[in-house]
């Protein structure tokens, strides 16, 4: 299983796992390959969406075992409520949607995006959110995170773990600002494991397809 910390980009054939998640997406896409998944940190404004998405779609067509036909797109958050991924509190549904489409988009995906909300769950940022491929699905399992827990090590997974920062690039001639997303080598330490007592078994609903 890869941990993927903020930021951080990963590829596992079975199981991700996303450590602490409050304002952040855990982003999953199926694939016949396996899972691909970008924690990703912040940027739920729209105009970082273009940037983190085409980080998005280097990593997966550019990973060694190829991106594979896609099955499903999933993204896990806090859409409303406690430690709001900041959607707003007009039309959130719709927002988490359009930002999920725009991943879709960057990888030529038209199938079934899923979604869920942790602030329906009942717990309080932050959680670990893990996703364990069952065929062209996902069991989705969530439970409170401690920033203590865990173990820590060396990246020793090279093309299957990356890092994806997010800078500032000024702003266009229209005076909005400019984002760019780039895949790197992880730099520091990963999460190589966590206690696995707590986990219980949530329910994505489908929110496109």
């Amino acid at each position: 299983m890869k941990f993927l910390g903020e930021r951080h980009l990963g590829w596992d054939a079975q199981e991700l796992s996303f450590p602490s998640i409050s304002g952040c997406l855990a982003l999953v896409y199926v694939t016949a390959n396996g899972l691909y998944g970008f924690h990703n940190y912040g940027g739920a404004d729209a105009p970082q969406w273009p940037g983190r998405s085409g980080a998005f779609k280097s990593y997966v067509t550019t990973h060694g075992r190829g991106g594979g036909n896609g099955a499903a797109l999933y993204g896990v958050c806090y859409a409303t409520g406690l430690g709001g991924r900041g959607y707003g509190i007009t039309k959130p549904k719709e927002v988490w949607l359009s930002e999920l489409a725009s991943f879709a988009k960057a990888v030529d995906f038209k199938g079934p995006i899923f979604g869920y909300d942790l602030g329906q769950s009942g717990l309080v940022p932050s959680v670990v959110v893990e996703f364990n491929r069952v065929g062209a699905t996902c069991v989705v399992q969530v439970r409170g995170f401690q920033h203590a827990e865990g173990t820590k090590g060396a990246n020793i997974s090279g093309n299957d773990h990356k890092w994806a920062p997010t800078r500032g690039a000024g702003q266009d001639k229209k005076g909005v600002n400019v984002y760019v997303t780039t895949v790197e080598a992880v730099t520091g330490n990963v999460v190589t494991s966590l206690p696995r007592a707590g986990f219980r078994t949530v329910y994505p609903e489908k929110l496109r397809g």
